[in-house]
């Protein structure tokens, strides 16, 4: 891709821009000592990167949508798998998030771990 500014008098020739996006979310408490899989958001269903291999096994959970962002849906999902992650180990924590719309505390699902 040419670079957008630079001193050139004359037209200069590129790759279009890439626009391919990832999200990822971090989860991980305040000394560093105790972290969830990580949380990929992109575009496609099944990445070709991947193979035939699941997502699971890459160590990571890997969600999609068109635009590779945060919905609720996901954030609920993930939600929901996360309590339940932390209900098995038997422990009770506070778990601290932006205010990003997306960021919904779910109304059909009874938090029993997260506060």
């Amino acid at each position: 891709m040419p670079p957008s500014v630079g001193l050139a008098t004359t037209q200069t020739h590129g790759l279009k821009g890439e626009k391919t996006r990832l999200t990822y979310g971090f989860c991980v408490n305040a000394t560093g000592t105790d972290k969830c899989e990580p949380l990929v958001i992109g575009h496609a269903c099944q990445p070709r990167c991947f193979g035939k291999r699941s997502v699971r096994s890459l160590g990571y959970d890997y969600y999609f949508n068109k635009k590779a962002w945060m919905t609720r849906m996901i954030w609920l999902e993930w939600l929901k798998r996360f309590d339940e992650d932390i209900q098995q180990q038997d422990r009770q924590i506070i778990l601290l998030v932006d205010n990003y719309s997306a960021h919904i505390e779910p109304t059909d699902y009874d938090l029993k771990a997260i506060c």
